[in-house]
């Protein structure tokens, strides 16, 4: 196992036990300190810790599934959930192309979901306790006055949800562009290389074709040549025979 590989491991590691314990801890606070549906007021007006229990899922959905049963269908959801989620978590660890960001979002969403698994699994419910309060409001014949009570699992599980939707929907599309924009530049440098080295191939085909005209024509030129010297030749031969012709008449002439 490389060095790089092993820091990653560490890190997801760190991450997930650090999530775990602290959601572990406060929930131990809370159940030694604060009754059942007891109230602390941290902020007034805005901040309580207010402890509940809670037999669903997040934010308390699916309270009617559990039947109080070690394995009941909660638990049973949830493993199935945490399986598929830690077979995906352990394939981005062992791939080391994946960002330290993507690591750190999968650490704290599975440090999340493993900390209030846990309870389910131990106790057959969850402990939460974080309590947001808003100005009384009406929406139709509903009534707010405030958001849903939590525990730091929950809030682990939301933030690492948070943050996977803006890796896939802003940080993924910027790199996936910056990567096209790379290549595109890559393909322009090759055919840019390319048009260069075809041009430097067609100079030196046109020099070897000009290098052989040359050669051809100094062939003519001496083929040329040749042919008048010979042709000189020839008519030397004739004006000889001419000339020993006229002297052999006028001998004749003399006798």
């Amino acid at each position: 196992m490389n060095k790089n590989k092993l820091n990653r491991i560490l890190l997801v590691l760190l991450i997930i036990l650090v999530t775990v314990a602290l959601d572990q801890l406060t929930k131990y606070i809370v159940s030694v300190k604060i009754p059942i549906y007891g109230t602390i007021r941290i902020i007034p007006g805005f901040l309580n810790f207010r402890h509940i229990t809670n037999y669903g899922f997040l934010l308390g959905l699916g309270s009617n599934l559990n039947d109080g049963s070690m394995f009941n269908p909660v638990v049973i959801i949830t493993i199935i959930a945490l399986i598929i989620l830690l077979a995906y978590f352990i394939y981005i660890v062992l791939n080391e192309k994946t960002s330290k960001y993507l690591l750190i979002t999968f650490s704290i969403l599975i440090g999340g979901a493993w900390g209030n698994f846990i309870d389910r699994l131990i106790k057959g419910k969850v402990v939460d306790f974080i309590e947001f309060t808003l100005p009384a409001a009406h929406w139709g014949r509903y009534y707010f006055s405030s958001l849903p009570i939590f525990n730091l699992a929950d809030f682990f599980v939301s933030v690492g949800i948070i943050m996977l939707l803006i890796y896939y929907f802003i940080i993924e599309p910027k790199e996936n562009k910056k990567l096209k924009a790379g290549e595109e530049k890559i393909i322009d440098r090759e055919y840019s290389q390319q048009t260069v080295k075809d041009d430097i191939d067609s100079d030196r085909l046109f020099a070897g074709e000009d290098e052989n005209f040359a050669k051809d024509e100094q062939s003519l030129g001496n083929i040329n040549g040749y042919e008048g010297s010979f042709h000189e030749k020839e008519e030397n031969l004739l004006k000889n025979s001419e000339e020993s012709l006229k002297s052999e008449d006028e001998q004749n002439k003399k006798i």
